[in-house]
């Protein structure tokens, strides 16, 4: 469910700049998409949403958690957590 609300968020956004640019064309959405950036989704997903660069994650950071004192849960540590693996992959050097 949180997933497809925040799929839901970054459709709004794309239409809503489409409709900013005056193109709802398929170019135009997809122009639209590929201009936003710092999108904030209250938490949802871990650090904000940047689609400007064409090949590379949206984001980078996670949410992390490790075990409970209760059987099958989970404790969250605070923040967000960004790797030295993860800010250097590049997806495009995958072959």
């Amino acid at each position: 469910m949180q997933f497809g609300y925040v799929q839901a968020q970054v459709m709004y956004e794309i239409l809503n700049k489409a409709c900013s640019n005056k193109d709802l064309s398929r170019e135009g959405l997809i122009k639209a998409a590929r201009q936003l950036s710092g999108l904030d989704t209250g938490g949802l997903v871990a650090g904000t949403l940047d689609y400007t660069k064409l090949g590379q994650p949206s984001s980078r950071s996670v949410y992390i958690a490790r075990p409970a004192n209760t059987p099958g849960g989970l404790e969250p540590l605070e923040g967000t957590f960004e790797s030295d693996m993860a800010k250097s992959y590049d997806p495009a050097a995958v072959s």
